[in-house]
């Protein structure tokens, strides 16, 4: 195993987790959070973050508000990063869980598309 080639990704908690390894300044070439929650890098440890930051994020996840994407946005602007965010159209909340439409709830939903889509990128 070629130690100096580690990529992270998480779903949701887990997406939310990669990003938080990766502002540790963990040796990761990358990271790919799939609808994980917006965590602003704070400008102290920009200079620390190796890894490549992909986001994979519902366009209309109602667990982001618009604050949040706002905050976001405006700290990964400000960075160095090398960062990309990727909004799949009609996606709620876990959009790549099949499971996700078995539950009773407005917030998450599957969508073929956005998953296939992502699972692309």
């Amino acid at each position: 195993m070629d130690t100096g080639v580690i990529a992270a990704m998480g779903y949701c908690f887990g997406g939310s987790t990669v990003q938080q390894l990766a502002y540790t300044g963990a040796s990761l070439v990358g990271i790919v959070s799939f609808h994980g929650s917006l965590i602003p890098p704070k400008k102290e440890v920009v200079t620390l973050v190796k890894a490549k930051i992909l986001m994979c994020h519902g366009a209309i996840d109602p667990l982001t508000n618009d604050d949040q994407l706002h905050a976001y946005l405006s700290a990964m602007k400000k960075s160095v990063l090398d960062w990309q965010m990727i909004f799949y159209s009609g996606a709620k909340h876990a959009f790549t869980n099949p499971d996700s439409d078995k539950r009773a709830s407005d917030i998450v939903a599957y969508n073929e598309a956005a998953d296939r889509r992502s699972c692309l990128t």
